[in-house]
């Protein structure tokens, strides 16, 4: 697994984590888009609801709640871009503080590069300061490596 900071400006910071997942990318993507069930196979993932409308798509609102450093955090999210299969693009905004993700499935071979890309933006706090860079990196990995484990327990 690969994970790395990308930008360092103060009122924004970029983090990016990648694995390998030894499944085809159809597989990947139909253990990830399940979101109902990620609750069944990920550490991270406590639940989910307010899927709006099938999240899979430009517009689509989900709602779900992770474990982050031992604590139940809730997000609701709107999705931005979502090409099945290939990338899902969604954002929310919480006290002026921006958070974006972004997924990546490239397929070659049978495997799947997934890649998780966070961008956390603020006019008024200074991002790379502050964040909790080494608690999103332990979630961000978790998640992903529960995402391995499903997609090539679902591959086989």
């Amino acid at each position: 697994m690969e994970t790395r900071q990308l930008r360092k400006w103060p009122f924004s910071l970029e983090l990016s984590s990648s694995i390998l997942i030894h499944a085809p990318r159809q597989t990947t993507w139909e253990a990830f888009s399940d979101i109902e069930r990620w609750p069944a196979w990920s550490r991270v993932c406590l639940g989910v609801w307010g899927v709006a409308g099938g999240p899979w798509r430009a517009g689509g609102q989900l709602s779900f709640k992770l474990r982050i450093a031992g604590v139940s955090v809730s997000f609701s999210v709107n999705v931005i871009e979502a090409l099945p299969t290939q990338r899902v693009v969604w954002a929310s905004t919480v006290l002026g503080l921006t958070a974006t993700r972004t997924f990546t499935f490239d397929g070659h071979s049978g495997t799947t590069m997934v890649t998780d890309r966070k961008t956390f933006k603020s006019p008024l706090i200074p991002v790379r300061f502050v964040y909790p860079r080494p608690v999103i990196r332990l979630m961000t990995e978790s998640w992903l490596n529960d995402l391995k484990v499903e997609s090539e327990r679902l591959a086989q």
